[in-house]
């Protein structure tokens, strides 16, 4: 072939004098066995040499293309399979190949439009169907996709590929048992397809028959160890039967099988955050640790919680058995020189009473003593001050500021000018202020320059990607005027205080799934059908604050989302922290609940989560909500429990009586009161992780509007507005026990055995009730 591997043809020349001694055809024949037989290189070799003696033959081409593919060559495989059919137009295989490379792509359209015509073609080729049922599939098309999957079986009746892909469709609408007959069937055809079993067991588990599930994922990974779903799957079942030891072993397989993948670390995160891990070493602990703080497409606000036993608790225990100031004994060292602790600070908030005040007292050490240095500071000591500061800037300058260093800082400031900023007085300064804040003031933070990396990430946090926001803001659109009195005070809190601020969450671009089975996941045990005439969904996030929620939305398949708030600060970094991660499509609105009717379109799916209750009326919000939900639509809502706040309606009103008011230094002062104080809701006030930054604080305890319900209110707003109630969204846990109390809901959606069940154990709710509705059927 002109111009095909010329650069490797000397070292593909060293079998030819054996193969030449063979005819085309036979050695044909033998790279086709050898392919058949899965020894690829050795098929390789044949091909090319085919290839390199001027052998015009589209099977050959079409076939080397393939161990391009099987080999994860993929541009490779794709110049081939086009060079394939431009030489070869009618070659089907090699269209058909190439279809489902364009797939994989995400080139939907060009994959649909040639598998079409291969189909027009040759309309007895099995995998055509196949491939044209995965397009379907991923377009949304389910009715079309299951005819086509269909379609290849009843041409082939022992096309396993098709059956495995109708179980998969199957499944994701709901339909576990036309699932698994598929899969039974695909089992006696041939046992030892690793795939059958992986889902055979992903089905299993989604029944509850966990024992079964296990089974089936053991023999999908004897059969092929290194199938990274099969690893996570048997991590996430073994996970649940509090086999953690193993369960870690399988999810870090699956990282290094797949190490780009999010999943494996969001799993390795949940299971370190939500199982005893006291049995697992140390080391290993420390090692996941590390892994996870050196991602940026997973949460790491969980983790607190396991660094502070595993690595902070030795710091804290040196700490607390000194006395005077922290940075001369060694204490400042040993932080400076653990790199958990430096990496931590930049990006979760201490959530622990003890830690903010180490970190406080440090702040203010930190301060004195660059001023006594003149600012000359050793880099590590400037790096661990970055950290500091990128650590003050996530909780929004929480910490308690006295006296003493307000009046440093003003003295500081006096003389503040390009020409005796540098690194070590930008890290100390942005410890205490928003660099986006002190340039608007000094103007010397966009013209300086650094080398050092810490300080450069600094600068990007606290100077550039405000900027960026500012920018963004001009893209936000507004529909209608926000009038409400309610709406405008709740407006002026989150465009003070957007809620929350964050660094990384996890993101499901890359795993995304069908609405329904999203639905069911978190419904269970309960379950609602899929509705296969169905391509594309509109969702809507009612409140979307700083974009957490719409980050979590986009694990729903071929869907469109918008978003809307009160807030155009939130909605600006909700659209910043999207675009970081490559999605541009999400429609960001300001604009009133109220309001929704003026966008004229109906939704498929509403997210409200912690929005009704900060309403005038949340029953008012909630009829706007549903009428601009579709018939099949449905509504994930959450609302305060109050059962579940006493402790926070007992700050609230000790707020009321107290001399503070709601700023940024009221609410810091009302906080050191907290803190010193002996009273019992003041110290279990401080075990709640949203006690650590400004916005979190505030939005918990000091709302500027609160509505909390009984569930005896739930089920009168549910039914008044003629709303079926589809379950809580709960840890597995909770409903557990819950199954124990009240065995005989095997649903788990009566409403009054719940109310009950909350009388039992009232912090069920602690953080919301949050649960799905649709509307109810009129005949039902």
């Amino acid at each position: 072939m002109n111009g095909f591997g010329q650069k490797q043809k000397k070292s593909r020349n060293t079998n030819s004098k054996k193969l030449n001694g063979l005819s085309a055809n036979k050695i044909k024949e033998l790279a086709i066995n050898f392919h058949a037989l899965g020894k690829l290189a050795k098929a390789e070799k044949y091909y090319l040499h085919l290839l390199d003696i001027g052998i015009d033959d589209p099977d050959i081409i079409s076939n080397y293309a393939l161990i391009c593919e099987q080999t994860k060559r993929l541009t490779k495989a794709k110049h081939l399979y086009e060079q394939c059919i431009r030489r070869f137009p009618n070659h089907s295989i090699s269209a058909c190949n190439l279809s489902y490379i364009y797939l994989t792509n995400g080139n939907l359209d060009k994959a649909e439009e040639l598998i079409n015509k291969v189909i027009d073609r040759n309309p007895k080729l099995i995998n055509a169907y196949n491939n044209l049922g995965l397009i379907c599939k991923e377009k949304g098309e389910i009715k079309e996709a299951i005819s086509n999957m269909q379609k290849a079986i009843e041409l082939d009746k022992n096309f396993i590929d098709a059956k495995i892909n109708l179980a998969i469709i199957l499944r994701d609408i709901g339909n576990n048992k036309r699932a698994k007959k598929e899969l039974t069937e695909a089992i006696k055809l041939n046992s030892n397809r690793a795939d059958i079993f992986l889902n055979l067991g992903t089905i299993l588990k989604e029944e509850g028959l966990i024992e079964d599930a296990e089974a089936a994922t053991r023999k999908a990974l004897s059969l092929d160890s290194d199938i990274a779903d099969a690893n996570r799957n048997l991590a996430v079942i073994l996970k649940e039967k509090g086999n953690i030891k193993e369960a870690i072993f399988h999810a870090r397989k699956e990282t290094e099988i797949s190490p780009d993948n999010s999943s494996a670390y969001i799993l390795i995160y949940s299971i370190l955050c939500e199982s005893d891990i006291s049995i697992v070493r140390r080391e290993l602990v420390i090692e996941l640790i590390c892994l996870l703080l050196d991602r940026k497409d997973i949460e790491h606000v969980g983790l607190f919680k396991i660094i502070s036993e595993f690595v902070l608790k030795e710091h804290l225990n040196n700490i607390e058995k000194l006395k005077g100031m922290l940075i001369q004994n060694e204490v400042l060292e040993r932080l400076i020189n653990d790199n958990i602790i430096s990496k931590a600070l930049k990006l979760l908030p201490f959530a622990d009473i003890r830690w903010e005040r180490i970190l406080t007292q440090l702040r203010k050490e930190l301060l004195v003593y660059s001023i006594e240095h003149n600012f000359i500071l050793s880099k590590k000591i400037t790096n661990f001050i970055s950290a500091l500061a990128q650590n003050c800037y996530l909780n929004e300058y929480v910490f308690e500021l006295t006296d003493d260093e307000i009046n440093m800082l003003a003295d500081l400031k006096i003389n503040l000018s390009i020409n005796n900023i540098n690194d070590a007085k930008i890290a100390i300064l942005a410890c205490y202020i928003p660099l986006i804040e002190l340039n608007k003031v000094y103007n010397l933070v966009d013209s300086f320059v650094s080398k050092n990396l810490n300080i450069n990430e600094l600068l990007d946090i606290q100077f550039k990607e405000p900027i960026h926001e500012s920018m963004i803001e001009k893209t936000i659109r507004s529909v209608d005027m926000i009038n409400d009195t309610i709406s405008k005070a709740v407006k002026i809190q989150y465009e003070d205080n957007p809620y929350p601020r964050w660094r990384y969450t996890s993101s499901f671009t890359s795993n995304q799934i069908n609405i329904f089975a999203a639905i069911n996941s978190e419904i269970t045990p309960n379950k609602i059908e899929s509705n296969v005439n169905k391509t594309n969904y509109k969702v809507l996030i009612a409140g979307c604050g700083t974009g957490l929620q719409v980050m979590d939305a986009l694990r729903y398949q071929n869907a469109s989302i918008t978003a809307i708030d009160l807030s155009k600060a939130s909605l600006c970094y909700a659209k910043r922290k999207t675009q970081e991660i490559g999605v541009n499509n999400i429609d960001f609105i300001q604009m009133d609940i109220l309001n929704l009717d003026k966008l004229n379109q109906k939704f498929d799916l509403i997210e409200c989560s912690g929005v009704l209750h900060h309403m005038r009326s949340p029953n008012d919000g909630l009829k706007k909500l549903i009428n601009v939900l579709d018939d099949d639509g449905f509504i994930k809502l959450g609302l305060y429990s109050k059962n579940a706040r006493t402790i926070v309606n007992s700050i609230r009103q000790s707020f009321r009586e107290s001399e503070e008011g709601i700023s940024n230094n009221g609410i810091r002062c009302f906080r050191n009161r907290i803190m010193r104080s002996n009273y019992k809701d003041f110290y279990e006030i401080t075990k709640w992780s949203d006690f650590y930054t400004m916005s979190m604080f505030r939005d918990l305890c000091l709302h500027v509007q609160e509505y909390q319900f009984h569930i005896s209110e739930l089920i009168n707003l549910i039914t008044s507005n003629n709303l079926e109630f589809l379950g809580f969204v709960i840890g597995k846990d909770i409903k557990e026990s819950y199954q124990e109390f009240y065995s005989n809901d095997q649903k788990q959606i009566e409403l009054l055995n719940w109310i009950n069940f909350e009388e039992i154990k009232p912090d069920t709710f602690k953080a919301m009730y949050q649960f799905w509705v649709k509307k109810r059927n009129i005949t039902s």
